[in-house]
């Protein structure tokens, strides 16, 4: 048995012949219960907390393994919600290396190779329709400029280009160069600023910031030692960019582990990373512990710095540092505890992690995500832990987790609204919506949700949530989440394909990016749905684009507003050169690539300027200021400008060599996409 099925035979095994600790009295569970404090030496969860000089550390404990356990939905799986309490702070690290040493010498060290569920394709591209014409007219913004597409209001996230009106940051050629760029009026771009890392070095800049006066770099460096991962650590560089010719490092801050994800809120940056610990259990102690870097200085986090609990599988750690970014001379606090995590959410208060604890389990490929050991790993017959990490007074401290059976899709399957948590799962052949409360206690479910079909995308908007799974069709849902413990499905429409992502275009209409389809499956299409969801109980598809044998952009983050109603996408279609055939030119067979502005204007979805070149790289961010829209390619660094009316191409900035930049393609527009 494991640890979890351990507790529940503990639990339904209990009679009135066992002799119990003291710990477990009758009048220690009730004052447990109750609240009151307990005597005696606690161990389980320790959280711990580094800080500036003396860490004001407070260290967790469940003096049962559990503090708290909601059993409110028995009937669906087991739900462990734990919550932090107040415990004396551990002495040394010997009780935690001794629980990952253990862990180590129990369990062999697995490879996880990741694979990929595209669903069934089907083969008829013959029935693929284009079903609204090019607008002539063109909305001129002058003065304004795309903003990043982010979660959450007040909660900056990072990115690959991002502008400010004036000029642009990018992380390109494989996220080894970062860059300042001018955008000129007139479309010109000038690389005022460019930095790469050394070759030798397997360092990776992966998003980046522009706050106040910095430019903040998100970053992995690894060393290796004979093809094996010595060490790693992922940080942020913080670049003061008054002169953007010239940037002054002005703080580098790192810890172990790959980049996860970060944030900024209220002027402090939150950097998550995962560090792995179980392939290292017979090596250095040190390197059983989490670190953080100020430079190139490596400190060791406090032992009560970090939370665990007894039962925990020793195989990662989550480290979650806070830098106050409107004092660089404040050091940078660090919080881990072990788990894992794969996601994030965040709101301006509170970070959550979402970790995986995958089940071994025969299947086949359809429904799997990974092998290890020549064994399939079913996701969906796995258990998430969401852990909410409180970062409201910049000090982050672990508040509760919970888990349950089965997965999630991405973090616009997690929402916080009203002092309520609420995620779509899948689980198995059925998909649910889960609400919990502040304490992590779930409050209410819907299961069941389309059997047997898979969640391609989830949106939560206020007091309504947006569902869309896929078998054959896309069914979407609309759920009326207005009352926290009696969510409803309230209305569906099927259609061919399915939308990867979704956005409100204004009052009641929403926009699906994805993949077009027959009744039989995906065609190989890209698709873009109107929705009219207006009068929930009756949504309606009102519209559509279809694009044959080419595809959308469906990061959210390749998605940029330019008005409420209308927007640019990112678009690639595979076109070959009859040159290429002749003499097997590589540059003729580019990709015709670049971006799609449409609008949802009278209930139609109106094709308003396409933006295309040729190119060996797609484009992966398109944006605009004022009347130019920019397209940019992360591989070889590539950036062109258009005229928003007409669609012509102004410049093309070079990419990593003179010879890959982006060239007008030798087809024309409406053949490309026709």
């Amino acid at each position: 048995m494991n640890n979890r099925e351990d507790a529940r035979f503990i639990r339904n095994s209990i009679n009135d012949d066992i002799t119990l600790p003291d710990e477990l009295s009758k009048e220690s569970i009730t004052a447990l219960v109750s609240g009151e404090k307990q005597k005696g030496n606690k161990k389980g969860m320790l959280r711990r907390f580094i800080a500036a000089g003396v860490a004001a550390c407070i260290v967790l404990s469940s003096g049962f393994l559990f503090s708290r356990l909601n059993r409110e939905f028995p009937q669906t799986e087991v739900q462990d919600t734990v919550e932090a309490t107040e415990s004396d702070k551990s002495e040394s690290y010997d009780e935690l290396l001794s629980l990952i040493k253990s862990y180590g010498e129990k369990y062999s060290k697995n490879i996880y190779y990741y694979l990929t569920d595209d669903g069934s394709v089907a083969t008829d591209y013959n029935t693929v329709v284009y079903n609204s014409a090019v607008s002539e007219e063109s909305v001129m913004l002058k003065g304004s400029y795309g903003e990043l597409n982010v979660r959450q209001q007040g909660v900056l996230e990072a990115d690959i280009m991002i502008t400010d009106g004036e000029y642009f940051y990018t992380v390109d050629m494989y996220a080894k160069r970062i860059n300042i760029i001018k955008a000129e009026p007139d479309g010109t771009l000038t690389r005022v600023w460019s930095e790469s890392s050394e070759d030798e070095r397997d360092l990776y800049c992966f998003e980046l910031y522009r706050y106040e006066n910095y430019l903040i770099v998100c970053f992995t460096d690894t060393d290796y030692d004979n093809d094996r991962v010595k060490n790693q650590k992922c940080g942020a560089y913080i670049y003061d960019i008054s002169d953007k010719a010239a940037p002054v490092l002005k703080k580098e801050i790192a810890l172990d582990g790959r980049y996860v994800s970060s944030r900024i809120s209220d002027g402090r940056l939150i950097l998550i990373s995962s560090y792995s610990i179980i392939d290292r259990y017979e090596g250095d102690d040190v390197y059983l512990l989490p670190g953080v870097y100020n430079g190139e200085i490596r400190s060791t986090v406090p032992c009560d710095c970090i939370y665990y609990e007894i039962n925990d599988a020793a195989e990662s750690y989550v480290n979650i540092m806070n830098a106050d970014l409107n004092d660089l001379g404040n050091e940078a606090q660090v919080t881990s505890f072990l788990g894992r995590t794969a996601d994030t959410y965040c709101t301006k208060d509170t970070l959550y992690t979402i970790g995986y604890e995958y089940k071994l389990c025969d299947d086949t490929v359809s429904n799997a995500v990974g092998v290890t050991g020549g064994v399939m790993i079913g996701i969906d017959t796995g258990i998430t832990r969401i852990t909410a990490i409180d970062i409201s007074e910049g000090k982050a401290k672990v508040r509760n987790y919970t888990e349950f059976e089965g997965s999630i899709l991405n973090s616009y399957a997690i929402d916080e609204y009203n002092g309520y948590l609420r995620v779509a799962v899948q689980k198995n052949q059925e998909n649910c919506i889960y609400v919990f409360d502040k304490a992590f206690s779930r409050v209410s479910e819907i299961t069941g949700i389309a059997e047997g079909e898979r969640i391609k995308s989830a949106r939560f908007m206020g007091d309504t949530a947006y569902l869309v799974t896929f078998l054959q069709t896309d069914p979407l849902f609309v759920i009326d989440m207005s009352d926290p413990e009696k969510p409803e499905i309230v209305g569906e429409v099927k259609m061919p394909g399915f939308s990867s992502y979704l956005h409100p275009v204004g009052d009641g209409l929403l926009v699906g990016v994805g993949h077009g389809g027959t009744l039989t499956g995906v065609d190989g299409s890209s698709k873009i749905s109107l929705f009219d969801v207006s009068d929930p109980k009756n949504p309606k598809e009102i519209d559509s684009l279809v694009f044959p044998t080419s595809q959308l952009g469906t990061d959210p983050k390749a998605f940029c507003s330019v008005t409420e109603n209308s927007f640019l996408l990112t678009y690639e279609n595979w076109t070959v050169d009859e040159k290429y055939y002749e003499d097997e030119d590589l540059r003729a067979a580019y990709i015709h690539t670049g971006a799609l502005y449409v609008a949802a204007e009278n209930g139609r979805l109106v094709l308003k300027g396409s933006y295309l070149a040729k190119n060996l790289e797609s484009v992966v961010r398109a944006t605009f200021i004022g009347d130019n829209v920019y397209i940019f390619s992360d591989g070889l660094g590539c950036m062109a400008s258009f005229d928003m009316k007409t669609g012509e191409m102004k410049f093309s900035l070079d990419g990593a060599k003179e010879a890959y930049k982006f060239t007008v393609p030798s087809l024309s527009t409406e053949e490309i996409l026709y």
